[in-house]
């Protein structure tokens, strides 16, 4: 996941995850097929041990505290030097080849599978009047994702955390105006 998630879909060998994980090519295509098979699985691997862990933070009860948590856990990736840089949904968006086939179903279904559950929140916090009515949740929920990830790659292209970090208080900034509380 890792190799596919530095160097992008189009970027990574087969000698790239070989070395990666100590597996000759062989016994790669053998257990996995091939590529495009591995990438599934590092899109799938991804989603579970951060887009959904990221994700979570919605949960929490008040949706102004639930955005600033989701923007700061964000905020927090940025800054762990351990970790890629940005999303591997959105950069693997800017590879023509990420987009069709197999990988490319497999990626729209998960970027819509985030959407939606964030659109899910979004609507809940509405129906409890946390949100003010004439706010559109989809809208919304596509907002607060296209900052998701965009800001780690803002932080990446300009290797200053300041910006992104200024993108992401300005965009929280927006969707809180649309709480009843604003």
């Amino acid at each position: 996941m890792e190799v596919f998630w530095r160097k992008g879909y189009d970027g990574t060998s087969i000698e790239d995850i070989e070395v990666a994980t100590g597996v000759k090519r062989g016994s790669l295509y053998n257990a996995f097929g091939g590529k495009d098979e591995l990438f599934l699985l590092a899109l799938e691997r991804y989603d579970q041990r951060v887009e959904q862990p990221l994700l979570a933070s919605l949960e929490e009860e008040d949706i102004s505290s639930a955005l600033l948590t989701l923007l700061d856990t964000q905020l927090q990736s940025i800054a762990d030097k351990a970790s890629p840089k940005g999303c591997l949904f959105a950069s693997s968006m800017g590879e023509a080849s990420c987009l069709e086939g197999r990988v490319g179903t497999s990626l729209r279904q998960r970027l819509q599978a985030s959407e939606d559950t964030v659109h899910t929140r979004l609507t809940r916090a509405q129906e409890e009047g946390q949100l003010r009515p004439e706010a559109d949740t989809r809208a919304l929920a596509r907002y607060i994702l296209a900052i998701i990830r965009v800001t780690p790659l803002i932080e990446r292209a300009m290797k200053n955390a300041e910006i992104a970090r200024d993108v992401a208080a300005t965009a929280l900034n927006s969707a809180l105006a649309l709480t009843t509380e604003s």
